[in-house]
């Protein structure tokens, strides 16, 4: 993308993984001593990948970085709980209707990449403003290119295992 004029010299330096020190993402788990182990398994927690400071960490926060403007105007977004509440503050409620709160279990693990990323692009291209970034805007064919290699191409360790 540098050679291709699409990211200036700094940006290229930034996301190059051979210009900051790599390791591998490590799985562990997330203690959830408030909830039993889920049937079946011997796991008491939440799986977890670390990819700080893993080879796509850099161009995650690339991505990041053009995506986040996106999912802020989309009508689903919540910013944190605060902003949750005052939303629903602002509903107006007939006794005819119920509230209903839904939580998502395993959301990552069942999202499948090839929905995410067409659902990513379809997104940038009805909402992408370039005045958002103060970076040289992306072709949506780079950005979904990144996508792909950030979601396809990951591995991790797990008991001296990849």
């Amino acid at each position: 993308m540098y050679n291709l004029d699409l990211i200036d010299y700094d940006t290229y330096k930034y996301t190059d993984p051979f210009n900051y020190t790599v390791r591998t993402p490590r799985w562990y788990l997330l203690p959830k001593v408030h909830k039993p182990p889920p049937e079946g398994s011997i796991f008491v927690g939440r799986p977890i990948i670390s990819c700080c400071s893993g080879p796509t960490e850099k161009i995650s926060e690339l991505i990041d970085h053009f995506l986040i403007p996106i999912v802020k105007r989309q009508h689903t977004y919540i910013k944190d709980t605060t902003d949750f509440i005052n939303k629903i503050e602002n509903i107006q409620v007939s006794d005819n209707n119920v509230l209903v709160a839904l939580d998502v279990v395993s959301m990552y693990t069942n999202t499948v990449n090839e929905e995410a990323i067409r659902a990513t692009a379809n997104a940038m291209q009805s909402n992408y403003n370039h005045s958002d970034s103060p970076l040289k805007p992306l072709p949506l064919e780079y950005i979904i290119k990144l996508l792909e290699i950030i979601l396809k191409r990951n591995t991790f360790e797990f008991n001296n295992e990849y």
